[in-house]
């Protein structure tokens, strides 16, 4: 099993993320890591766009409209890639933006690996 861990940033755990564009080129971003957040990913509109591969069904929350494009996920240093449905909310990728971070991970994406954390990093291990 591979293992990777990243150190919290501004108290938060986070992990980076890199996502394919329609045109193959890598966008990395780093995300808040939230197991309370059922979604593989939240982004913003903007960031969604970029890296979306087609659309998904949107869904309805607390904050608004979730709107859902399929996207290719992977983090290289576990050999992991994936094509997964993201979402985008403007009013949540704010929140996460405000804290130096592009959006929100969630569980989702995070149950593809054996996570933890000891409250100075977060870590994904490959099942």
């Amino acid at each position: 099993m591979t293992k990777k861990c990243w150190p919290y940033q501004n108290g938060r755990p986070n992990i980076e993320v890199s996502f394919s564009t329609s045109t193959g080129q890598q966008k990395r971003k780093r995300l808040i890591a939230d197991t309370g957040n059922p979604v593989a990913f939240i982004l913003s509109f903007k960031d969604l766009q970029e890296i979306s591969l087609g659309g998904a069904p949107s869904l309805s929350s607390p904050w608004g409209r979730l709107l859902g494009a399929w996207v290719t996920a992977s983090v290289p240093e576990l050999h992991f890639t994936n094509c997964v449905v993201a979402y985008a909310n403007d009013v949540l990728a704010s929140f996460a933006q405000t804290e130096g971070f592009d959006g929100l991970v969630g569980l989702k994406f995070l149950d593809e690996f054996v996570y933890s954390g000891d409250g100075t990093q977060f870590c994904l291990e490959t099942k």
